[in-house]
């Protein structure tokens, strides 16, 4: 657990899961609580932490509705690593 997590907890974050990148092709709309919660997101230090980007990328000037988190594959992942995401601009 994060002692901040529940000050992001209602951010609402585009994710492209690994799942819907092999699938739909369609990003989910969700919070942040949402996804740690179903498990999208593996915990709420991470969470924390894509959330800080997210608003840190809003405040600089770029459009939020232009962001979305990617997952990295499994072909993707460092080998020590139980989660990634990378922030993208598009």
């Amino acid at each position: 657990q994060h002692p901040k997590f529940s000050t992001i907890a209602n951010k609402t974050m585009t994710l492209f899961d690994q799942t819907t990148q092999l699938g739909t092709g369609r990003p989910l709309v969700m919070t942040m609580g949402e996804a740690v919660q179903n498990g999208t997101v593996n915990n709420e230090t991470l969470g924390y932490f894509m959330a800080r980007t997210q608003l840190f990328m809003e405040k600089i000037g770029i459009n939020p509705k232009r962001l979305r988190f990617r997952q990295h594959l499994q072909t993707e992942m460092a080998h020590y690593a139980a989660d990634c995401w990378d922030c993208e601009i598009h």
